[in-house]
C-alpha cells in the first residue's frame, strides 16, 4: 500500500485526481488487522476505481455507466491491457497476474467478507 501512494505522489504532478484514492488506501491499511473484511472490500473497490479512470482515460469506448455495470474481473482485465496497449513496458505476465490476483481479492471477498453481499450469522467459512 505504501508503494501505490508513493506512485500517485510521485505522479501527482499530471494526475491529480489520484490522490483521491490515498484516503482509501489509508482506510484499507488501518483496518488490515482489525477488520480485514473491510481491509478487502476497500481493496476491491481500489482496483474497480483505478480500473474504471484507467479505462476512462486510456479507452473512452464505455460510457461510466457501462464501467459502473462491470464485474471487477473483466473491468481489470480490460483496464491492465490499456496499460499495456500503450505503453510497450507492460508484459502480458503482468496482465495475467493482475487478473488473477483480481479473481482471487473477489472470491475471497465473497467467501469470507462479513459486508459483501451481506452475511447469516453464523458464516459459513
Amino acid at each position: 500500500m505504501k508503494k501505490a501512494v508513493e506512485l500517485i505522489v510521485e505522479n501527482a504532478e499530471d494526475h491529480p485526481e489520484f490522490r483521491y484514492y490515498i484516503p482509501i488506501i489509508k482506510k484499507a491499511e488501518k483496518n488490515i488487522s482489525n477488520q480485514p473484511d473491510i481491509c478487502v472490500e476497500t481493496v476491491k473497490a481500489l482496483f474497480e476505481g483505478i480500473s474504471k479512470s484507467i479505462l476512462e482515460r486510456l479507452d473512452g469506448t464505455k460510457t461510466r455507466d457501462e464501467l459502473n455495470r462491470m464485474e471487477v474481473g473483466p473491468l481489470v482485465k480490460a483496464a491492465v491491457k490499456q496499460l499495456k496497449f500503450h505503453d510497450d513496458v507492460v508484459e502480458d505476465d503482468f496482465v495475467t497476474r493482475c487478473v488473477s490476483l483480481t479473481y482471487s481479492l473477489a472470491n475471497l471477498r465473497n467467501q469470507r467478507g462479513d459486508i459483501s453481499h451481506g452475511r447469516a450469522v453464523p458464516k459459513d467459512v
